[in-house]
């Protein structure tokens, strides 16, 4: 060997050494018996086990790393050192020997987690882990989006209903109407945790209004992302897919939403498909399964899902796989032209699946409902599928979980209306809902009435307790409580007995005040109606005319003055005329002398 070889060799060799440290800023993983060091060499790494295997890495440099993996028969995938899942590390051979690339950061630690698959025995197999060079996040160029596979950016392509916010990296389709292809690529070639990178690529794309996208010939991706970054999909709106229906679809082309190496986070909209043979999202398309695809809310329709030749492909194809809420609707309908074949889950992903929430219907043909898993993956499922999956032709909604937004509300007055919550379905397209006995003070009814595939009907119930509404009633039923205050026009009482708003019960008042102390005339009436509750005049308070220096006559009109409180008069000038009912009024002069008046009566 030329010495100008060996001391390249050497060079190697010593860049290669030395790449990851052991014990040093470890926060080691729960399971830590069966964690092992990474070695320092970073040569090829005989992996044979036969159980799942765990690495730590903890580099010595930050930068990316060209992580290499030679099984077809496991899945590989790296964590942070909470466990959370960065990315996949895909079969060498499929990524052309390239591997894939890690942001990594000196002295921290990460996990590299390899799990076999049910149907093997053993994990036989290899990995590398090589440094690739330094990179300086804060110089990643501008995300830059197309219109088809051309270089027209989509601004100047000035295409109705599309609008791309350069500053936000926010896209806009709103109310669009065409047959573009949407291509949107990240500078960033590696994957990293966010926790390192706090510039990593988020992209958004807005869906607002309602979208219609039609193509007459395929294959078709409508939104197409390519490298690294969160791509989330976001917004209220409808996005209406109809690909072509030739006599056979190119599997894996007719696709929604196609990333690549991408992870995809969907929150809100709607999109419904008319028919297709391929997934209609898909975070790994050609690669194999790199990207995470999670779904927050929103709902993935597909009308038409069409067996592909012989066998049925994924409707939705994921690197990794998350679900908190929203809905996914696979409709399997045979086509008339293939056999019958193998059937793939509705949802697969090549890495970890975690569901929490959600719901997956799945209809249509029967033979292939009886075959289908909801969701497939050769890792790991986290604490199983927590999520409601349906299959059939129809559901009796009565089966299924219903939650009110609320419980127990307190009584103003106004209808009380909680929005239903069952499992992810859509109000006024899966269920129609009716209130009873929702405004005052008990036990209000909701009725919930199935739609579309859901049948049947099913009654819960919430609560109205006291309160207080506008009028001073605490139920609906009863006025203001005793001790409460109401006024009329011109007097302030005090209840002292309740009346109902319907009539039924005449409740009494105390005057114990003037509503201005302005007024020069005031009459004390035998019965008031304030606020739809009657109430008799029964007595006149201390100091209810303190401020009525202005007042020169009072008229009571009321015969049911059974008290005149002493000082009830106090303030009033000796001018002031008194004037009480003929039939009452030596009863009335002696009470009113006796509440310490002394003016004319």
């Amino acid at each position: 060997m030329k010495l100008k070889e060996l001391i390249c060799k050497i060079f190697m060799v010593l860049c290669l050494v030395g790449l990851f440290g052991v014990g040093q800023n470890v926060k080691t993983y729960a399971d830590d018996k069966n964690v092992i060091d990474f070695p320092e060499s970073s040569e090829w790494v005989m992996v044979k086990s036969d159980k799942d295997v765990t690495y730590r890495i903890v580099p010595n440099k930050t930068g990316v790393y060209a992580v290499f993996w030679d099984d077809m028969v496991s899945q590989c995938g790296l964590y942070n050192s909470d466990m959370e899942f960065i990315g996949n590390i895909i079969n060498d051979h499929y990524k052309g020997n390239d591997g894939n690339f890690f942001y990594l950061c000196s002295g921290k630690t990460y996990y590299v987690s390899i799990r076999k698959k049910p149907s093997n025995d053993i994990i036989n197999s290899h990995l590398r882990i090589v440094f690739d060079g330094t990179i300086d996040l804060n110089k990643a160029s501008d995300v830059s989006v197309y219109i088809g596979s051309g270089k027209t950016s989509i601004n100047s392509a000035n295409r109705k209903g599309l609008l791309y916010d350069e500053k936000t990296h926010t896209l806009e389709i709103n109310n669009y109407t065409g047959s573009d292809e949407i291509r949107i690529v990240s500078p960033w070639y590696f994957e990293a945790d966010e926790k390192d990178a706090p510039n990593f690529p988020n992209i958004n794309i807005k869906i607002s209004g309602v979208n219609n996208v039609a193509y007459n010939t395929n294959p078709k991706i409508f939104l197409g992302f390519e490298g690294h970054g969160n791509f989330n999909i976001v917004g209220d709106g409808t996005l209406n897919v109809k690909f072509s229906r030739e006599e056979i679809f190119v599997s894996g082309a007719n696709t929604v939403i196609a990333g690549r190496e991408s992870n995809i986070i969907f929150d809100g909209p709607t999109i419904n498909v008319e028919e297709t043979d391929s997934a209609v999202i898909t975070t790994c398309y050609i690669t194999e399964g790199v990207g995470k695809l999670t779904i927050k809310s929103g709902s993935i329709n597909i009308n038409s899902f069409i067996d592909f030749v012989s066998f049925y492909t994924s409707a939705i194809d994921a690197g990794a796989f998350e679900m908190t809420g929203g809905r996914i609707y696979v409709n399997y309908t045979k086509s008339d032209s293939t056999m019958e074949g193998d059937v793939s889950p509705a949802i697969y992903s090549n890495g970890e699946v975690s569901v929490t929430g959600g719901i997956i219907i799945l209809t249509g043909y029967k033979k292939t409902l009886d075959e289908v898993e909801a969701i497939g993956s050769i890792a790991n499922i986290k604490d199983g599928i927590k999520v409601t999956v349906l299959k059939g032709s129809s559901f009796d909604i009565s089966k299924l979980n219903v939650k009110l937004e609320k419980d127990v509300y307190e009584y103003d007055g106004k209808a009380k209306t909680p929005k239903v919550n069952i499992e992810s379905l859509i109000e006024g397209k899966d269920f129609v809902v009716s209130y009873e006995n929702n405004v005052k003070v008990g036990t209000a009814k909701v009725t919930i009435k199935g739609l579309g595939l859901f049948t049947g009907s099913k009654e819960v119930t919430f609560k109205i307790v006291e309160g207080k509404d506008d009028k001073g009633s605490v139920d609906g039923i009863n006025g203001p409580k005793v001790g409460s205050r109401i006024t009329d026009d011109k007097l302030i009482y005090k209840v002292t007995k309740a009346g109902t708003l319907d009539g039924k019960k005449v409740g009494k008042v105390t005057v114990v005040g003037l509503k201005k102390k302005s007024l020069k005339k005031v009459t004390i009436k035998s019965v008031i109606k304030v606020n739809g509750v009657r109430y008799k005049v029964t007595a006149i308070g201390k100091k209810a005319f303190k401020k009525g220096k202005k007042l020169k006559k009072i008229t009571i009109k009321s015969k049911n003055i059974k008290k005149f409180a002493k000082g009830a008069f106090k303030g009033l000038k000796k001018t002031c005329v008194i004037k009480v009912p003929k039939a009452k009024k030596k009863a009335y002069t002696k009470k009113i002398k006796k509440a310490g008046w002394t003016g004319y009566i």
